[in-house]
């Protein structure tokens, strides 16, 4: 790491200091989601990545941990995830480019989730262009008072 960190600041003339943060999930970050989905929709329908997401995707309400007084020891947790496909995916069939698929799961509203990201990744296929929007909702248990 040491070492790639000097060849970045030789080749950049600024100093480079990297921070390597393990992700165990990619669906805590929705730029990482996006190109992962970007490269699976390629060769995998959309249905069977919607069902393998919203397995193993961990998704608390807020509002009935409060009222419950559940907090658990973790800093913040996933209040949802929105999927928003527009134009031609390489595993569908012809479709008009105006097509706009939505899936969500959980709450990406302002009242649920404190702290909301989206991502978008646009890119062309064979059978024309292509836009994935993610947004993720989280709650951060910090804010409690």
């Amino acid at each position: 790491l040491e070492v790639l960190c000097d060849i970045l600041s030789k080749l950049l003339h600024k100093p480079v200091q990297l921070e390597i943060v393990r992700l165990h999930y990619p669906f805590y970050e929705p730029n990482i989601l996006a190109n992962i989905l970007a490269k699976l929709t390629n060769y995998i329908k959309l249905r069977y990545i919607f069902n393998k997401i919203f397995k193993i995707a961990v998704i608390k309400n807020p509002t009935k941990m409060i009222q419950k007084n559940r907090f658990s020891a973790l800093p913040g947790y996933l209040t949802g995830i929105s999927f928003n496909f527009a134009g031609r995916l390489p595993t569908q069939r012809i479709v008009p480019r105006k097509t706009v698929k939505t899936k969500n799961i959980g709450s990406v509203s302002r009242k649920k989730a404190i702290l909301i990201e989206t991502a978008r990744f646009s890119n062309k296929n064979r059978r024309g262009s292509f836009s994935i929007t993610i947004s993720t909702g989280f709650y951060l248990a910090n804010n409690i008072k």
